[in-house]
């Protein structure tokens, strides 16, 4: 084993140190912090290139603590760090996006940290494997199709542990009888504090799923699915859905209002951080019991539920069916009479509403990844909205639109940054956009 000693000059966005070694190779070292003197070995090498392993740290940061844990998994970039040194590093890198605005720095409200960076994932996927008549049930190894498994999870809610011992005993118990076991991941979804779903994963059904049911059953999980999956690569559920026991649906608490959803529904993963961040966004947007409101990419209707009684009217458009489908429920579970839902491309539903004089005096965008279509930003301009709150997990696409949103008359008036996964490198950030006089 090659062993050299490097001094990290550099960090990226992930969190990996970056060195250069005897050779002027690159080196990305995990768990490495800024000015660190580390004792490296290669592994991945290449002739520009290498990633390494860090085998002692002769000079530590001031920064760095005792691992969060030992896992192999590579999802906690950030598990060597101070937490507000976390904070400090992807609040930088985030701003650095907003710098081609103007009086950007003036009008950055700050970040905000988790008062809770641990145990806070409402839902996990675990991979199985069976070898040498044992199961394994754990995460893929950072860089590896090799599945291992780990004592406990740093980011996951507690419960979600005890259900994979009690699945792990009885696969354990079923293999003994050589009972056939096309089982291929555990999905699970809900929080401690909430309704729990357990899905497993398989290729087919099969004889021992019974088993498995009766030993979460008898640990307090009621609700449990098949999801059948018998497709090649690592998409991980299927279109198929079979209730094992108890409902496919589960009712989630955020504030004082009460959704329903199923394992397949889009939610935030961080229900502490998700009050956080519409908390914010609202109090952004200032809406009005004068005003309506647009709520665009809205999922099964948080937002446009949890800002209803603060606004004259509301309509929500979603392209997945089965969202507007839960909207709709979750409309009528919190008598959310001002509030209506449309399925469709926001692109292509948007205009339409307008064009029968539906009125948007303000809104809130809440894309997926790839951000915004030009033309949303052109038909609120045409349609004189007042104020824009535009809510991102992507950054770098978020910065691309409101160059967009410029050219059709708004401004960034404020924008802020809420740490949604603590450990991790994302970050969600809110911008208010409002008309430019």
């Amino acid at each position: 084993m090659s062993l050299e000693v490097l001094t990290v000059v550099d960090v990226t966005s992930d969190g990996q140190g970056i060195a250069f070694d005897r050779k002027n190779r690159k080196i990305f070292i995990k768990n490495a912090l800024l000015g660190e003197e580390v004792e490296v070995s290669f592994f991945g090498e290449k002739e520009k290139y290498a990633q390494a392993d860090i085998v002692r740290v002769l000079k530590p940061s001031k920064s760095r603590i005792e691992p969060i844990c030992k896992s192999r998994c590579g999802a906690c970039s950030f598990k060597v760090w101070d937490y507000q040194k976390e904070l400090d590093f992807k609040t930088q890198l985030t701003l650095d996006l907003f710098k081609d605005f103007s009086g950007f720095k003036e009008k950055f409200l700050g970040m905000f940290g988790a008062k809770n960076d641990s145990h806070y994932r409402n839902k996990a996927i675990y991979a199985v494997q069976f070898k040498d008549n044992k199961p394994i049930i754990g995460l893929y190894e950072s860089n590896s199709h090799e599945i291992f498994e780990m004592e406990n999870c740093y980011l996951e809610e507690p419960w979600m542990r005890k259900v994979l011992l009690v699945i792990k005993e009885s696969l354990i118990s079923i293999l003994k009888e050589n009972q056939d076991i096309p089982l291929r991941y555990i999905y699970l979804r809900g929080s401690d504090s909430s309704e729990k779903i357990v899905v497993l994963v398989a290729k087919s059904e099969f004889k021992a799923q019974a088993t498995i049911v009766t030993a979460l059953k008898n640990n307090g999980i009621s609700n449990i699915l098949l999801n059948i999956n018998d497709s090649v690569g690592n998409r991980v559920l299927g279109d198929k859905f079979i209730t094992l026991n108890g409902s496919a649906d589960i009712s989630y608490q955020l504030f004082d209002k009460t959704f329903k959803l199923n394992a397949n529904s889009f939610l935030q993963i961080n229900k502490a951080q998700t009050q956080v961040l519409y908390s914010k966004a609202i109090e952004l947007l200032n809406p009005s019991l004068d005003e309506s409101l647009a709520d665009l990419y809205c999922g099964v209707g948080t937002i446009s539920i949890c800002v209803h009684d603060k606004i004259k009217s509301v309509f929500g458009i979603e392209c997945v069916s089965d969202a507007i489908d839960y909207a709709n429920q979750n409309k009528e579970i919190n008598k959310a009479s001002n509030t209506s839902f449309y399925v469709g491309l926001v692109e292509d539903v948007l205009p339409k509403l307008v064009a029968n004089n539906s009125k948007v005096d303000i809104a809130i965008l809440d894309p997926a990844r790839k951000g915004c279509e030009e033309s949303v930003f052109k038909v609120l301009s045409e349609c004189q909205t007042k104020r824009i709150a535009y809510i991102s997990c992507n950054p770098k696409s978020q910065v691309r639109d409101l160059k967009i949103a410029q050219k059709y008359g708004f401004k960034i008036e404020k924008f802020l940054f809420v740490d949604m996964f603590p450990r991790t490198g994302h970050v969600e950030t809110v911008v208010l956009l409002s008309r430019a006089k």
